[in-house]
This record gives C-alpha cells, structure tokens and sequence, in this order.
C-alpha cells in the first residue's frame, strides 16, 4: 500500500507546504525569491483533489478485506486510482516541485534554506517514486492468502459432507433413538454446517435446522419405538435433501 510518507502532503502549513518552506528562510533569503513557493502551492492544489481517494490506500486497507472476488476488484479500483488524471497531475507537480528544490538548493542560500531545499527536494521524489512504482504487492499476498484458506474450507466441506452422509447411512439402518445417542451423531451435523457457514459461495444455504440435537428437540426418550421411527425418518429425508442441495451448490462451483 502507499507508504505513509504520501500522506506528508496533506496540509497548507505541512511538511512540503508553501508555508514550511518560507519558515525555513533567513530574511536575506526572503529577499531573493527562489520561485521555490508556487510549485509547493501546485501540490497542494493537485493533492486536495485527490487526497480522499489517497486515504483508501492506507496501509490498514487490505486487512479489511475479505474474499477473493472482493480483494481482486479493490485491487484493480486502487489501480485505475493511481492511473487517474488526477493522480498523474499530482505526480507532475511532485517532480517539478522536486527539480526546482533541487536547483535551490544549489544556490545562494543560507545554510538553513539549502537545508530544507535539500529536504524538499529527497523528500519528494521519494514520494513520487512511490506513486509511480507501487504494485500492491498487499492485495497479492492478502489474495494469496485467502486463496490458500478457501481452498482449506473447501477441503474441509467435503470431509464433513462425507461424514455426515455416512452418519445418515447409519440412522437409516437403523432409525432408533439410541444411533442419535452421544457427541458423534449431532457432531457430523454441526461440523457440516460449520464448513457451510466458512465458505463464501455455500454460506446462504446454512440451515440451523439441522444440528442434529433431535433428542433433545424431539424429547425423543418420551416417544414410543414407532413415534422415534417416524420423527427420525423424517429427519433423515430432510436431512438427506438438504445436503443433497449444498453438494449440488458445491459442485456447480467447482469442488
């Protein structure tokens, strides 16, 4: 992202401002007009154009945000910034500031001016340099990053969808109270729409519905043998259609 120094020339009395500049003057140099001033006025003009846009960019960006299709537009966007008009006029009043520092510098001056000039001069090519040079190596490695993980969840989907079929596999051999029995049963329930949940493209199909909890739900051990049956056939049709369902998002998505 755009290194702090670029936010320097925020200000009519900072760093690089008109105003910073005249301070830095002996009143013999105030005498002799460097022409230095104006251009340093021309940044500030090119700046506040721009500074809002700027400000997007800060080093904080990109760890807000998320998925990948989100990481790829704010890259291009901050790209199409940076090769805006505005921006480019920025960068140019930059350079010309920087030369004409540059050439003060050099000049007649009091050792303090020369300094500043100096200063000036570094300073802001620097920052033009940076303008022009920046990659947002931050948007690829955040990318990098989130593609790595989403791949992990995906990962992970499919071992759970796999359990939780071979759970349903094992209440349909045997629809009685004691296969909903223990952690196992609701665990392959809620591990799966835990993995739903992780995944961007699955997470609207997330059904609380189905956390396995039927016992409890149900008061199951107040049923009678035939009652269970029909409560747990039940879950096991809507269960069944419902990881069928999110199998299928799945695979139109490339899993």
């Amino acid at each position: 992202m755009l290194p702090n120094a670029v936010f320097d020339l925020a200000g009519s009395k900072g760093k690089y401002s008109n105003d910073a500049w005249q301070k830095s003057k002996t009143p013999i140099d105030k005498a002799s007009k460097t022409g230095l001033g104006p251009f340093l006025d021309e940044i500030q003009k090119a700046y506040a154009s721009v500074k809002d846009d700027l400000k997007r960019l800060d080093a904080g960006m990109v760890g807000k945000l998320g998925g990948e299709n989100e990481i790829r537009a704010a890259k291009k966007a901050a790209q199409d910034m940076l090769n805006s008009s505005g921006v480019k006029k920025l960068i140019k009043a930059i350079d010309d500031a920087a030369k004409k520092a540059d050439a003060v510098s050099k000049g007649k001056m009091s050792s303090s001016a020369k300094k500043a000039a100096t200063a000036i001069a570094a300073g802001l090519g620097s920052i033009a340099d940076a303008l022009r040079g920046e990659t947002f190596a931050d948007f690829d490695v955040k990318l990098a990053h989130q593609t790595k993980l989403h791949a992990d969840h995906r990962g992970d989907f499919l071992a759970s969808a796999k359990l939780l079929q071979a759970t349903l596999k094992k209440l349909a051999a045997a629809p009685v109270i004691d296969t909903c029995r223990g952690t196992e049963f609701s665990g392959a329930f809620r591990n799966f729409q835990n993995k739903v949940g992780n995944l961007p493209e699955l997470k609207d199909l997330f059904d609380d519905r189905f956390d396995g909890l039927i016992i409890e739900k149900e008061n199951l051990d107040k049923k009678t043998p035939d009652e269970v049956r029909k409560i747990l056939m039940k879950l096991l049709t809507d269960a069944t259609a419902y990881l069928q369902k999110v199998l299928k998002r799945a695979k139109e998505k490339g899993y």
